[in-house]
């Protein structure tokens, strides 16, 4: 019974070293786009220019690159507005700007939390729109996803009953014999 015991002890331990090492991991992503700009929209062309502009979708801490073109001379900026009040606050996302004297910017951030968000243009916040669509993190599961970390435990936690079971009807066995 005990060198029973002790198997299953040994087998648990070994599936919880081993199952991180075969489940999918949580890692960022580097993710860029292309955005181009007019005070009529953004497209990720220069001609695709539309308001509202293109959806951009990642997932939750990428690491987001944005090219942003300024296709008419005029000042632009890109921001994410948070609480969508078409103004840019302080604690928002912003880009620097880009005009005719610097047409192409170039500017990194990380993704926020799972969510939809409006980016806009803070200079042209109504006519320069679009979505950030931010997924959750790799690794993570959806509302309605299969959850497989959650149908491996289940799936582990029968084997070590159905273990335990056999172990004690061997035990048993033994104690009728005796």
């Amino acid at each position: 019974m005990q060198n029973a015991l002790a198997s299953i002890v040994v087998t648990i331990v070994a599936l919880g070293i081993v199952t991180p090492m075969i489940l999918p991991g949580a890692s960022a992503a580097e993710v860029t786009f292309n955005l181009f700009g007019t005070i009529n929209g953004w497209g990720l062309s220069a001609g695709t220019i539309t308001n509202p502009g293109p959806t951009l979708t990642v997932n939750a801490s990428d690491s987001v690159t944005l090219i942003l073109h300024s296709t008419d001379g005029v000042r632009h900026n890109w921001f994410l507005d948070v609480n969508n009040n078409r103004v840019r606050d302080a604690n928002e996302l912003v880009s620097p700007d880009f005009d005719e004297g610097t047409p192409i910017v170039t500017w990194t951030f990380t993704a926020p939390a799972a969510g939809t968000y409006t980016y806009r243009c803070q200079y042209h916040p109504t006519s320069m729109t679009g979505t950030l669509s931010v997924q959750g993190a790799p690794g993570t599961q959806p509302a309605g996803g299969l959850d497989w970390t959650l149908i491996l435990v289940i799936v582990v936690a029968v084997a070590v009953i159905g273990a335990v079971a056999a172990v004690a009807a061997v035990a048993a066995r033994r104690r009728k014999k005796t």
